[in-house]
């Protein structure tokens, strides 16, 4: 008789921790789940200010070069700069050296361009000071799918853990 309670509690406690098994996933998948929703809307913001390219430059060069992604991409830089503004997967604040000289029409390229082929902007720079205004469009394909939740650039960060 002892045996035969002892073999019964010992199948109703292992039955019991099978079953919290699956409980216990269940919880670990809402925690996922709850971290990706309290991540979302950071990562939605820096994906959209990255859409956008737009600083100052300071330091000794020349560069002109006019992009619409690398479908046209012209232009001649040599420059060694510190750029000051918005780039915001890259810093507020970037040292650039580019040494580039070419032209790039419907992706094929004569010469070097080390510039971003998803992007449509300008680059101006003469003797110590420039600008550059720029449009990435890759980053705002990032952004409309990361409405739903699917990293394209695979650059989004747990803010909340």
């Amino acid at each position: 008789m002892k045996r035969t309670l002892r073999v019964a509690v010992v199948a109703v406690l292992g039955c019991l921790v099978y079953s919290a098994q699956p409980a216990r996933e269940a919880r670990a998948d809402v925690a996922d789940t709850g971290r990706a929703i309290a991540n979302w809307l950071p990562n939605l913001i820096v994906d959209v200010l990255d859409i956008v390219k737009l600083n100052v430059s300071v330091g000794e060069g020349h560069a002109l070069d006019v992009r619409a992604t690398r479908a046209l991409d012209l232009g001649c830089s040599n420059y060694d700069v510190t750029r000051y503004g918005l780039n915001v997967s890259e810093g507020a604040v970037v040292d650039e050296a580019v040494e580039d000289c070419g032209v790039s029409v419907l992706g094929f390229v004569a010469g070097t361009r080390e510039r971003d082929p998803h992007e449509i902007g300008l680059t101006l720079h003469v003797i110590r000071g420039g600008l550059e205004a720029a449009v990435n469009l890759r980053k705002a394909l990032d952004a409309v799918t990361g409405i739903f939740f699917v990293d394209l650039e695979d650059d989004n960060r747990d803010f909340f853990e």
